[in-house]
């Protein structure tokens, strides 16, 4: 499914265009979950980077759900890359992955730590379009010596309209 088409003439840093936002989803209901993801480029394909609490409802360390109330357990992920559609213009491609199957969990975990690592990855398909999202492995990096009380750049999607891209929050580092 293509949305409408999203103006990205504003967009002046790359890693804007490097975060993505997941939507957690059980199968027949209305209940949802955001959160933050980004892609990531391996040799053996293009995969979609979360935590691991994200996929699972529950906490990686105390073995608890996140939240006591609702015990929310996704089943799917509904991510939206950025692409070109037909008319070259930026448009959301909205891709629907399954999280479970009969044999387990669809997402990959540390090797050795599993969930004490709240980190997931999700192989996704082939994307037939032409994709705009960054892989954040192929985001322009710079070697920055950091320094207590520099400034600090978080992205995410907070519960609010953004029409497919991040909000830039600052912070400051502490130590």
């Amino acid at each position: 499914m293509m949305s409408e088409p999203i103006d990205l003439s504003a967009v002046t840093k790359s890693p804007t265009l490097a975060s993505l936002r997941l939507w957690l989803r059980r199968r027949g209901s209305e209940a949802h979950r955001g959160a933050t993801s980004f892609l990531w480029k391996h040799e053996s394909g293009l995969y979609l980077i979360t935590n691991w609490h994200c996929l699972t409802g529950w906490h990686p360390t105390k073995n608890v759900p996140l939240n006591e109330r609702t015990h929310f357990w996704p089943e799917i992920a509904v991510v939206s890359p950025i692409v070109k559609n037909d008319e070259a213009e930026a448009a959301l491609q909205e891709l629907t992955l399954g999280l479970r199957s009969d044999e387990g969990c669809l997402w990959l975990e540390h090797p050795t730590f599993g969930q004490g690592v709240d980190v997931a990855a999700i192989k996704l398909p082939t994307l037939t379009n032409d994709l705009m999202t960054i892989p954040a492995n192929e985001v322009d990096q710079q070697r920055i010596k950091f320094m207590v009380a520099d400034d600090a750049f978080i992205l995410g999607f907070p519960d609010i309209s953004t029409d497919g891209l991040p909000i830039w929050k600052r912070a400051s580092l502490a130590t």
